[in-house]
């Protein structure tokens, strides 16, 4: 489990600094999924919660380096959820691709490459625009959610705290859909699900959760504030106090680390 909980007494540093990113996360079944790609295809279906939020935001290339390829880190975010059934991406300007996650379509229609019928099951989850600026990756069934290796002091925790802030996209909507529990074990659980989308994010500042529905979890992945102070810093209450309202025993917030 993911879950590392310390006291409030704060003997961990926040950090919005993320650049080990790469070298310190590894998936532990990544290696063993297999995308195949479909020319022309695009899938029709992204993801969406309960609440009819996408889970996962539209994945444009990287501003500041914070991963080298957009398929490439649409499959890493994809390699997480067992939800998660392909990626579509396409040109959209010259030289610049987006990907799309994909899935919620019925699980009784997935076919494999090599099975009977496939070609029916493809063109019934994606259109086929016989054009090169499209395309899709089918996840294939030798993929098993990949549970992210993280830092043990990745993610300080401080209960009762409830950070303010959802993160946020460039058009000020929220980036990714409150992450509710797995329906058919698609992750371990929110809590470790929303660490390993906040680790992959170096726009994430922390994960913020509560009980619901008697003690059923949720979370939501938090950020935007622009100060960002250590657990031993002159003034860290007044800042938590600024991004964290105090709720009580049916809340908390993890808090990013230099380390993730």
């Amino acid at each position: 489990t993911l879950l590392y909980t310390i006291k409030f007494e704060r003997n961990m540093k926040l950090s919005l600094s993320c650049l080990l990113l790469g070298a310190l996360l590894s998936l532990s079944a990544a290696q063993d999924c297999y995308y195949p790609k479909y020319e022309g295809y695009f899938l029709k279906w992204r993801m969406k919660t309960e609440t009819r939020e996408y889970v996962y935001p539209t994945i444009y290339p990287a501003r500041n380096g914070e991963y080298d390829s957009v398929e490439g880190y649409a499959k890493e975010l994809c390699d997480t959820d067992g939800g998660c059934l392909g990626i579509r991406c396409n040109q959209y300007k010259a030289g610049k691709v987006r990907c799309d996650l994909m899935g919620g379509w019925s699980e009784s229609q997935i076919k494999q490459p090599t099975d009977e019928g496939f070609d029916k099951y493809l063109n019934y989850a994606a259109t086929n625009y016989e054009n090169p600026k499209y395309w899709s990756y089918l996840k294939t069934d030798e993929c098993e959610p990949a549970a992210l290796i993280l830092e043990d002091n990745c993610f300080p925790h401080y209960e009762g705290w409830f950070f303010k802030y959802r993160l946020k996209d460039a058009k000020n909507k929220f980036k990714y859909g409150t992450i509710y529990p797995a329906k058919n074990g698609e992750y371990e659980s929110p809590e470790v699900h929303a660490k390993e989308v906040c680790s992959l994010d170096a726009d994430c500042q922390g994960v913020r959760c509560n009980r619901y529905s008697g003690e059923k979890v949720r979370c939501d992945i938090a950020g935007g504030w622009d100060d960002v102070l250590g657990a031993d810093d002159a003034g860290f209450d007044d800042y938590l106090a600024r991004v964290a309202s105090y709720k009580g025993d049916n809340y908390w917030s993890y808090a990013k680390n230099s380390v993730c």
